[in-house]
């Protein structure tokens, strides 16, 4: 965030706080702020609250109208109208001819090098809204509202929170995306089969317009990436060929909202065992029950919310001011960039506690910092972008640091501001499921030797994906149907060497490796070695004759794999067929997994983390699918691939070496 926007909204908010704390009534107040905030358009707000008392004289619009400008100054768009360049030359590329992947490509250029000045310039929706666009917006709001037959029940306030915002997320376009969308995704409801259980209902209707949705824009999601500047448009959201999570769930929610359907965003910026984040929307059932989905617009509500998911916060992308950041904005010196408008709604989706943390002093006694601010600023574990993520932020009393509403099962750790930048102010700890708070403190007195096979936990489909080389047999025949084959390997363990040696009683012509049945022969690396541990290589061959899969067995590439279709699981097998006569020494099966084992060829560092920062072990080539350390304090580690990878999670050792990942 540049210097001048920074000071603009930091006095926008101290306006805001001086304002909400003067001696006037909430609404004359927070009126009188939007007045303050909007300058010279204040004449455009003023008439369409004159609207609703003389021309359309209706109480409820008048409030809506009232909502809407009380909650404004803290919503922001573009300064000038140069983005709708943007948008026209985003529109003419996704109608080209170029793959998903250049249209994403192009656009990150144009983005960076022709309007990387657009974004800069930003001001208060109340500075810039016309009187036109705010009536239309509550007219066509209200109508939805008061005459769709699956929205009628909604009380004011629900209609205000879930269907009436002019917007749903920051920047976006002042143009007739209510009317757009609902011409655009009302195909399916205007002609659906009347049937009496679900006629009408919100939970029937809403996922027949999700379906048309997804239909008609197929959604192309990268996950976690950027194309530069965002489609904030109507025509661009739904030309868009490739966008995020976000950027669709918008587009979602937004079509929803212009059908009467009450919708809003929930986030959560990372999930507690990745640096990954994820959005998706919630909706109202017609029982007043919130019912988040799961993957944006792609699948149908209804399903479980990522039941494994470990889930640290999670934030509604509101329209309502939360005033407690709005305080933060207006005293804090460092200005973490939290959204104002955003609520914590963590309690929602995973068990919360509210926590107290002594911080600011070493197990010596000693500072970490001089704290520059009385507030403190809870992160957790990243590992791809920056060691620490900040989730929240919290105020310190008396030398404690006060969190509220914190996902339990998580592992955190406090920061505070220094003048320049965060650090750490506390060791890291875990908030338990029981919701007791367990310190990690790293000590040097206590040393181990580690024996290390992964950078990252074992997730479910890891675990289920190597366990399908238990039974899976190394053979040879000399003939190229098996039809003689003889066994001298069968895997019993999925911990095994890097290489395996095997005895042979001479040269043979065909290997192969043959998968237990029902795991379809699935591998993701198989290699034959000499004497002399040199590679042996042969013409791929496997039991589906799908030679280009078998290729992926022999590519040096633990990503890719061999794997018959799902009709196919018995008797799979992929091997070699050597030019000439061979007897390997050693053969190295990898399973298929995640990428996250250790690799022998690749460079490891392992740190460990003591007195608020990350201190080395040092730095390893890997020979084996293992590393070995010694010496290792007791405290947080942290192994990372030099070479390769982006996934990696700190954890520490109980006293019966077991792994804990965090």
């Amino acid at each position: 965030m540049n210097t001048l926007l920074r000071k603009s909204i930091y006095a926008l908010f101290a306006t805001l706080l001086l304002v909400a704390f003067s001696g006037c009534s909430e609404e004359q107040k927070h009126l009188r702020w939007a007045m303050k905030a909007a300058g010279s358009n204040k004449t455009e707000l003023k008439a369409v609250l004159n609207h609703y008392k003389t021309v359309d004289p209706n109480p409820e619009k008048l409030a809506a109208a009232k909502f809407l400008i009380e909650n404004m100054p803290a919503h922001l768009s573009y300064r000038t109208d140069s983005i709708n360049a943007y948008y026209d030359i985003a529109l003419d590329v996704f109608k080209s001819d170029m793959s998903v992947d250049e249209q994403r490509e192009y656009l990150k250029r144009v983005s960076f090098n022709r309007f990387n000045k657009v974004t800069r310039g930003v001001i208060s929706d109340c500075a810039v809204i016309t009187s036109d666009y705010l009536i239309h917006n509550i007219d066509h709001a209200y109508d939805q509202w008061k005459t769709r037959p699956w929205s009628r029940q909604l009380t004011f306030d629900e209609f205000c929170i879930w269907l009436l915002p002019y917007k749903e997320t920051e920047k976006q376009a002042f143009d007739d995306w209510r009317g757009i969308f609902s011409s655009t995704f009302s195909d399916s409801i205007s002609t659906f089969t009347y049937q009496d259980d679900k006629e009408s209902t919100i939970y029937h209707t809403i996922d027949i317009v999700r379906n048309e949705i997804n239909n008609k824009v197929i959604p192309h999601i990268y996950w976690g990436s950027t194309s530069g500047l965002g489609f904030l448009s109507a025509e661009t959201m739904l030309g868009m060929t490739f966008g995020s999570c976000k950027d669709y769930v918008t587009l979602g929610v937004l079509g929803f909202r212009s059908l009467g359907l009450p919708a809003v965003i929930d986030e959560v910026p990372e999930w507690g065992r990745n640096c990954n984040g994820h959005a998706w929307y919630v909706f109202l059932d017609d029982r007043g029950r919130e019912q988040p989905t799961v993957n944006s617009l792609i699948m149908p509500a209804g399903i479980q919310f990522y039941p494994y998911e470990r889930i640290p916060k999670v934030w509604r992308n509101g329209y309502t001011i939360n005033w407690e950041v709005a305080k933060y904005k207006s005293k804090s010196k460092l200005q973490h960039p939290f959204l104002v408008t955003s609520m914590d709604v963590t309690d929602k989706y995973n068990r919360t506690h509210d926590i107290v943390i002594p911080v600011n002093r070493k197990s010596d006694g000693t500072k970490y910092i001089s704290l520059k601010e009385k507030y403190a600023y809870i992160a957790k574990f990243n590992g791809q972008y920056s060691d620490w993520s900040v989730l929240d932020f919290g105020e310190v009393k008396r030398g404690k640091a006060h969190f509220r509403n914190m996902g339990i099962n998580n592992m955190y750790i406090a920061l505070g501001y220094d003048g320049r930048t965060l650090s750490p102010i506390s060791d890291p700890f875990v908030l338990d499921k029981d919701g007791s708070v367990r310190f990690i403190t790293g000590t040097q007195e206590s040393t181990r030797t580690l024996t290390l096979r992964r950078k990252y936990y074992s997730s479910y489909n890891v675990v289920t994906q190597r366990d399908k080389i238990l039974g899976g047999q190394i053979q040879y025949a000399d003939k190229e149907d098996f039809s003689d084959c003889h066994t001298v390997l069968t895997i019993d363990s999925v911990t095994i060497p890097d290489k395996m040696m095997i005895e042979v009683d001479g040269p043979h012509k065909y290997w192969r490796y043959l998968g237990a049945d029902g795991t379809s022969g699935s591998i993701a690396e198989l290699t034959f070695f000499d004497k002399d541990t040199v590679r042996i290589d042969g013409t791929p061959m496997c039991s589906s004759g799908d030679l280009g899969s078998a290729r992926n067995a022999f590519d040096n590439d633990w990503l890719t794999n061999y794997e018959t279709a799902w009709d196919q699981p018995d008797n799979a097998w992929v091997g070699l067929n050597f030019a000439g006569k061979v007897a390997p020494k050693y053969v190295r099966v990898v399973p298929r997994g995640d990428g996250n084992d250790i690799i022998p060829g690749d460079t490891y560092e392992l740190k460990y983390f003591l007195n608020g920062e990350w201190k080395s072990m040092g730095v390893q080539r890997a020979t084996d699918n293992y590393l070995r350390y010694e010496d290792v304090p007791q405290a947080l580690l942290w192994l990372s691939n030099i070479s390769r990878g982006k996934e990696e999670r700190p954890f520490v050792i109980d006293s019966e070496g077991m792994m804990e990942w965090w």
